[in-house]
């Protein structure tokens, strides 16, 4: 997390650490627009440019108004009546939260991504996947994820908190960390998230998902939600 620029919002950025100790660049993502019902981020290939004009541009990651859901999308135009069907922007991705799950001493988040598998996300019949989620709950075609459940146990401090196994990659605790697994398989971990020290996370991801959909998904639980304010 980059705030070198203290009138703008900060710059989340990327780095896949490489065998021998260096950081190479990814991806860098930032919140951008004016509308306070929701949240809008745009990744890039270029960190110096981030912004839907920047060569870099990459997708986007945008919020309906109360934080429950993110839509990840690829780098296409927005539909309008001058855009060919087949050029407009895929969805690479929906992210459903649940309130916060609270506790005396701890807390976890609970989310839902659904991936589409086929490239234009979209059936034999055309019809876009997600949409036929969020209509019947149709699973076909897609990959289903959802938060691991963390372990309930007593600590060094002698009191019961909610924690995760790490394997050492995240240090500090915080309600933005998180482990998603494959629908089913509490051992299938495809993604981990979590802090690591001041403005620094790990974010670690395998099969089914890409750099672009675990570096989205990571963004989407850095917001600020709405839903995860009471």
């Amino acid at each position: 997390q980059d705030r070198s620029n203290p009138n703008d919002y900060p710059t989340y950025n990327y780095y896949l650490q490489e065998e021998n100790g260096q950081d190479r660049f990814v991806l860098s993502a930032r919140k951008y627009g004016k509308d306070p019902r929701k949240s809008k981020y745009i990744i890039s290939m270029d960190p110096n440019q981030v912004t839907r004009r920047g060569s870099g541009y990459y997708g986007s990651v945008e919020s309906n108004f109360v934080g429950t859901k993110f839509t990840i999308f690829d780098r296409g135009p927005k539909r309008t009546p001058g855009i060919n069907p087949e050029d407009e922007r895929r969805v690479l991705g929906v992210v459903v939260y649940e309130p916060t799950v609270n506790s005396t001493y701890g807390s976890y988040r609970k989310m839902t991504a659904l991936l589409p598998n086929l490239y234009k996300g979209k059936d034999s019949d055309g019809n876009p996947l997600v949409e036929r989620w969020d209509q019947v709950y149709d699973m076909r075609d897609m990959h289903l994820l959802t938060s691991k459940l963390p372990e309930y146990k007593k600590m060094k401090d002698g009191k019961m908190h909610y924690c995760y196994k790490w394997g050492g990659r995240v240090k500090l605790p915080s309600t933005k960390n998180f482990q998603l697994v494959l629908h089913g398989n509490q051992d299938a971990v495809v993604q981990l998230f979590g802090k690591m020290g001041p403005n620094i996370y790990a974010c670690d991801f395998t099969y089914p998902l890409s750099a672009h959909q675990a570096f989205a998904i990571a963004m989407t639980s850095i917001d600020s939600k709405l839903c995860m304010m009471f």
